[in-house]
């Protein structure tokens, strides 16, 4: 992909940065708009016991 779009050098501070700015923005999100929070490996788990019936 970078053959047709060219990137720009990323430093790895700022990935740092965005990847702590989401847990606090998912945190947020929890606190003001969440009734409950539900993980993904949960979900997978009920999906494959119902593949299983």
């Amino acid at each position: 992909m970078q053959r047709f779009v060219r990137q720009q050098a990323f430093p790895n501070w700022d990935t740092s940065r965005i990847v702590t700015s989401r847990h606090d923005h998912l945190a947020w999100m929890h606190q003001h708009w969440c009734r409950t929070v539900v993980s993904g490996e949960s979900l997978l788990a009920e999906l494959e016991s119902e593949d299983g019936e």
